[in-house]
């Protein structure tokens, strides 16, 4: 793979996670525990 093809492929998942993120706060799908309280909450259920 070229590495000019890396790079755009990097920046579509970028993309990608940052409008997933601009979703989840929409949505009320956050957190603003502590990163901690939000591990044990993520792993208690």
């Amino acid at each position: 793979m070229k590495i000019e093809h890396y790079h755009y492929l990097r920046e579509l998942e970028l993309e990608t996670a940052l409008y997933e993120a601009r979703q989840d706060m929409a949505s009320d799908r956050f957190s603003k525990d502590n990163v901690d309280q939000h591990v044990d909450e993520m792993f208690s259920k």
